[in-house]
């Protein structure tokens, strides 16, 4: 239970009913060291009188700001995760939106289905996905990644290819939205990706 001042004040006699005289006097004593103590400008930094186990403790201003600023520590931090998810659904939902539209998630399955007789399977995460297959050594997999609209393929590090489409900058091979909206690109980059998948070693 909380008290102001005020309500100490207007309820002494209530105390001494309950815990006796003794109790109301330590809380008169309370209000008078705290006007002693403090000037009238300063009064108000002594908030409230909390009864606990037949003890009196001061709250002073400084501890409810300190609560205050936790509270809005917490509120904050509670803001920071909400748009931190509502980002991450954003960039999920803008991949998903990608590999759909540019019609690589089917091309994948096609692959899977047709070359692999469905012993492949794909690992998703926000903005990657990773096609995998083979056991052990003969582990292989396609990553592919969605930045933007763009298709980003990763391959081992490596010399610069020399063509302009896909764009290569020795880890990745890009493909922006005007480059994968040619289907038979897309489907080239993807069949090279498969005939020359980046192995695993067998403790991944």
């Amino acid at each position: 239970m909380h008290f102001t001042i005020n309500h100490v004040k207007q309820d002494l006699s209530f105390l001494a009913k309950i815990w006796g005289d003794s109790y109301a006097r330590v809380a008169t004593s309370l209000e008078r060291t705290a006007k002693k103590r403090y000037n009238e400008g300063a009064i108000s930094s002594i908030i409230a009188f909390v009864l606990c186990c037949g003890k009196g403790v001061i709250i002073t201003s400084q501890e409810r700001e300190t609560g205050s600023e936790l509270e809005q520590k917490e509120q904050i931090e509670q803001l920071d995760e909400q748009e931190q998810e509502a980002r991450r659904l954003a960039l999920r939902e803008n991949a998903k939106r990608v590999l759909q539209g540019s019609g690589l998630a089917e091309m994948m399955q096609a692959v899977n289905r047709n070359l692999l007789k469905g012993r492949g399977w794909f690992e998703e995460y926000d903005t990657m996905v990773l096609f995998k297959w083979g056991t052990g050594y003969t582990m292989r997999h396609i990553w592919v990644e969605i930045e933007g609209n763009n298709i980003r393929f990763r391959l081992l590090p490596h010399r610069k290819c020399a063509e302009a489409v896909p764009i290569c900058d020795g880890e990745y091979h890009t493909l922006t939205q005007a480059m994968w909206s040619n289907q038979t690109l897309l489907q080239a980059e993807l069949k090279r990706r498969y005939d020359r998948p980046v192995a695993e070693s067998s403790s991944d």
